[in-house]
């Protein structure tokens, strides 16, 4: 598998990951955050959402990895 094909399929994987990941997320926040919302609401939100692109990156790219090596 060419480099340009395994990047191409590591940013779907990694859209497809996050956006299934990031509804549990939402109703998560929904709960956690009151109406209000404050800085420290923001902050908490923001470091979520990066955990969760972070998690979505590390599983996809261990799945192309896996499937680049398998098509050796």
């Amino acid at each position: 598998m060419s480099h340009k094909m395994q990047r191409r399929l590591l940013s779907l994987l990694v859209l497809t990951i996050f956006q299934v990941l990031n509804r549990p997320l939402r109703n998560l926040v929904a709960d956690l955050v009151p109406e209000r919302r404050g800085p420290a609401d923001d902050v908490t939100e923001a470091v979520l959402q990066g955990m969760v692109r972070m998690v979505a990156v590390i599983v996809a790219s261990t799945i192309v990895r896996g499937v680049a090596e398998k098509r050796r």
